[in-house]
């Protein structure tokens, strides 16, 4: 069990082949245990995968395949250092926080990482009809308290049928508002109060909303095409329109076409 301590600085030149490239590796451990439902720990989670952070080594380290059957994980090349545990998984809330372990001179064995199940919302949208339905986030309501609830719900993501049904998670309990928009331009939001054993039977009702569309040129006005544009509300009305690679952190927003218009709806 080897690792690097320190990267190695190699300097390139255009076309150039750099060989006989010295590596040190200093003696490293590991660091396993298992992942277990929140709650019981003589139960196993599958499926998610652990990674270990040290601030001083400054390191993240991820166990080289998901938690099996038996919710064993394993991660090696581990650096002496005080490590903080955590693990993600598409069937749980992320444990960003983790569990500690300190690393000095042997391996850390029988390490607890417990993950929480979440919560389910189910329900449908009014009309019936296909939409995707997520999480709005608001960044003011951004806090150390709720970084890892927030960070968990802002990657929840559901569609719903052609009946309109849709199920969403896992998502952490507490206040939480839904939106669902569909290709059509239609949109509806509805603010929940989510308990630990879910909630169902949530109703998001549906309207044609505005749309936004214009064209996107550069100083010399030549139309631009392949730019991301994103649209949100302004707190003192009026709206703002966002341009950039990928759109807002609050939308994923529409690419230009080839002659630069875009339609925001």
């Amino acid at each position: 069990n080897l690792s690097t301590s320190e990267p190695v600085v190699v300097s390139v030149g255009i076309g150039e082949t750099v060989g006989e490239v010295e590596i040190l590796v200093d003696p490293a451990y590991s660091i396993s245990g298992f992942v277990v439902p929140k709650g019981d720990p003589e139960g196993a989670v599958s499926g998610v995968l652990v990674g270990a952070f040290s601030i001083s080594p400054l390191q993240l380290m991820a166990a080289s395949v998901p938690t099996g059957e038996d919710g064993f994980f394993q991660i090696n090349g581990v650096q002496p250092g005080n490590y903080l545990n955590g693990a993600i998984g598409e069937e749980t809330l992320p444990n960003l926080m983790g569990t500690s372990a300190v690393v000095t001179d042997s391996d850390v064995t029988d390490v607890i990482v417990e993950m929480d199940s979440g919560a389910q919302v189910t329900g449908r949208v009014d009309p019936p009809q296909v939409a995707k339905v997520s999480i709005s986030m608001d960044a003011e309501e951004f806090s150390l308290s709720n970084l890892t609830s927030t960070i968990s719900n802002s990657m929840v993501k559901s569609t719903a049928d052609a009946e309109g049904t849709f199920d969403l998670g896992p998502v952490a309990p507490g206040s939480l508002k839904l939106v669902a928009t569909t290709e059509s331009g239609m949109k509806g939001e509805v603010e929940i109060e989510v308990p630990e054993g879910g909630l169902q039977d949530v109703v998001i009702p549906l309207q044609v909303m505005a749309s936004v569309h214009g064209k996107v040129v550069d100083e010399a006005g030549v139309p631009q095409s392949g730019v991301m544009v994103d649209i949100r509300p302004k707190k003192r009305g009026g709206a703002n329109v966002n341009f950039g690679p990928g759109g807002g952190p609050f939308g994923a927003g529409v690419s230009s076409g080839e002659d630069g218009s875009y339609t925001v709806k």
